[in-house]
């Protein structure tokens, strides 16, 4: 069986959440099914000239199929610059190409699966032998544009075009795949989803790779970091993720704690590259987490917008790092405060971030409790769930 998967941007190598969620559910999947990924677009750190399509081997059954439209990155790149916004119209673009290639997958799939709406209208039209198509919303368009979206004199013609993009791709979905029973739910109040469409596969981590090998005395001394306490927030450059570090730039100087540094790890950082702080440190887009997490003393999740589930969350509670949260931070995730995590109000995270750093009983109680509720998440668990999909509906 070949599963057709679509998705609005660059995907190999995962930096976020979504493409982390994608990737790794595809890796398991290709152990039982051929996995053809078309990918539209470029990512920053992916940009050089010329400009040229590519295919990339992940394994023997797993391929990316990356589709570079300069057009279509330069649509891409000023919706997101003037009005924080993704790559909505990849349909049209893909309608005003209609590459053969692409056709050539379509035909050759059994299944359709699309990450976004933003491509579905184009798959959905083109699906001539009228195969089953699935579609997954990693968030909740609607509500992301309307928390998100810069204000201009386009705002509402764009937040129109989101929604009926979203009502169409989830009326003529035959499945639809979301993170979270609160995302199963809005579905229903937003755009009148029956619940037996609609399937729970919520986002994961992958354990192995988020876990604490290093010895962390020995890596805060490699950066200079001796006799500090290191609290943490990942994040790539989604305006959620903007918006949190806001709020960490504000409890920095809330803090009365001394010899306390905030590291920023990630492209969320490029968007404060004029910032200048004594106790924030700004990495801007790394290869590897691996040494940040190692000497994390505390991880932040002061999260204030977004939809769908965090991922970052789970990584930081696999690794076994104390972990501070708001209850948008751990949406979608049962979390029990005060045993897996510390869930509070933003005002409480000065007070609590000191609470945690003089009390070792504690943070290691929450390393403990956090590390096995993220067992619980490993992709290899979670794509069996995916997987039960594809079974059922062919």
């Amino acid at each position: 069986m070949i599963i057709l998967d679509c998705v609005p941007a660059g995907v190999i190598p995962p930096k976020g959440g979504g493409t982390k969620r994608i990737h790794n559910i595809n890796l398991f999947l290709s152990k039982y099914y051929k996995i053809l990924m078309f990918s539209h677009g470029i990512r920053k750190f992916e940009f050089k000239l010329p400009l040229n399509s590519w295919v990339k081997k992940i394994n023997y059954n797993y391929y990316e199929v990356r589709y570079i439209d300069p057009y279509f990155i330069i649509s891409s790149y000023l919706l997101n610059k003037l009005y924080n916004i993704g790559p909505i119209f990849s349909s049209n673009f893909l309608f005003i190409n209609n590459p053969n290639f692409v056709k050539n997958l379509i035909n050759s799939s059994d299944i359709i699966k699309i990450e976004h709406p933003w491509q579905f209208k184009y798959f959905h039209n083109m699906n001539k032998k009228k195969v089953p198509i699935i579609l997954t919303l990693h968030d909740i368009g609607i509500e992301l544009a309307l928390q998100t979206i810069k204000n201009g004199f386009l705002k509402k013609k764009l937040i129109k075009i989101i929604s009926t993009m979203e009502d169409f791709a989830i009326k003529n979905a035959d499945k639809i795949i979301v993170v979270s029973e609160d995302d199963k739910k809005r579905l229903k109040e937003i755009y009148g989803t029956e619940n037996k469409k609609v399937v729970v596969v919520p986002n994961g981590v992958n354990t192995k790779e988020f876990k604490s090998t290093s010895n962390k005395e020995e890596i805060k001394k490699k950066y200079g970091m001796e006799n500090k306490k290191v609290v943490i927030f990942s994040g790539w450059k989604h305006i959620p993720n903007l918006h949190a570090v806001n709020q960490i730039i504000k409890i920095s100087k809330d803090l009365n704690e001394k010899n306390v540094v905030f590291i920023i790890i990630g492209s969320v950082g490029e968007f404060f590259k004029k910032i200048k702080s004594n106790n924030i440190i700004f990495t801007g887009y790394v290869d590897k987490v691996d040494d940040y997490f190692a000497m994390a003393d505390l991880a932040l999740n002061p999260m204030i917008s977004g939809t769908g589930t965090n991922i970052k969350i789970l990584e930081y509670l696999s690794y076994g790092i104390p972990t501070i949260t708001t209850k948008k931070g751990c949406r979608g995730y049962n979390l029990i405060n005060r045993k897996e995590a510390l869930i509070c109000d933003l005002k409480e995270f000065p007070e609590k971030i000191s609470y945690l750093l003089n009390n070792d009983i504690m943070r290691n109680k929450l390393s403990f409790y956090g590390k096995k509720f993220a067992k619980k998440y490993d992709w290899n668990n979670i794509a069996k769930i995916e997987k039960k999909i594809y079974d059922d509906i062919i």
